[in-house]
């Protein structure tokens, strides 16, 4: 019962915050990021090249997975079907299959990169339940940016907390990020939930915490709370990202 009550009461909370207004952050307090590319389709090599080109942004994030034949292709969802109409899992079906059911060339990693130049980039990685091939898929993105020597460009992030407990465990020197859609601070302004919240962060030892654009409700709250050494991240479903870069330091 108690559940059925919780649920409804974040149902509530959720409904109100969809209709209030979010705050504006200063352009001072800001750098901006392009999400999954620029302008094109998520995720494409054209989305990509247009976000390289478009000056306001200063660093990139995409998306990437492992197929079943072990190629690293950059994509978002966990099937075709949004983008393409097809049911097909990333995960069980090889690159050159995917490519045809989807009618066009799924880029790979290695694409990406020779055409981001310099670029910062945020490379989240779409875990799945399989944790011995997400850490492969870990190791193989780390692989390609050290091979290229561009690895102090690369910013490893994930929802997954376990990936990002392994990539620091297992390359100390690549950046990581922790992303959240929902938690306990995004609508309840708590300086203890806060302070919890942070305490986890700690704990997975990210460097990043990267939070849907709902929690800028709470903003001054979480910014004033930030443990020293972390960085934010607001994300939305649009094109932009919103670094808060408080000491002015580097991206990463």
């Amino acid at each position: 019962m108690k559940l059925k009550y919780l649920i409804v009461l974040m149902f509530l909370l959720a409904l109100v915050s969809f209709f209030t207004r979010l705050p504006v952050i200063t352009a001072d307090d800001i750098i901006l990021g392009a999400h999954r590319g620029s302008n094109s389709t998520e995720n494409t090599l054209e989305a990509i090249e247009q976000a390289v080109h478009n000056p306001k942004y200063s660093f990139m994030e995409f998306d990437v997975q492992l197929t079943r034949d072990g190629k690293v292709v950059v994509y978002h969802d966990y099937t075709l079907l949004r983008l393409h109409g097809q049911a097909s899992i990333i995960s069980n079906t090889d690159y050159d299959e995917l490519c045809k059911m989807a009618d066009v060339d799924i880029p790979l990693l290695e694409d990406v990169l020779d055409v981001v130049g310099d670029e910062k980039l945020i490379v989240d990685v779409k875990g799945s339940l399989n944790n011995e091939r997400n850490q492969l898929l870990v190791d193989e993105i780390v692989s390609i940016f050290v091979e290229r020597g561009i690895s102090d460009n690369l910013m490893l992030s994930s929802i997954f907390p376990e990936i990002v407990e392994y990539s620091k465990k297992e390359h100390p020197n690549i950046k990581t990020g922790v992303s959240y859609m929902v938690t306990s601070v995004t609508y309840i302004p708590s300086e203890r939930l806060v302070d919890e919240f942070y305490s986890y962060i700690d704990y997975i030892n990210a460097d990043y915490i990267m939070l849907h654009e709902q929690h800028l409700k709470n903003y001054d709250l979480i910014k004033d709370r930030l443990p020293k050494g972390k960085k934010l991240i607001f994300w939305s479903m649009s094109e932009e990202m919103y670094l808060i870069d408080l000491d002015k330091s580097k991206l990463w």
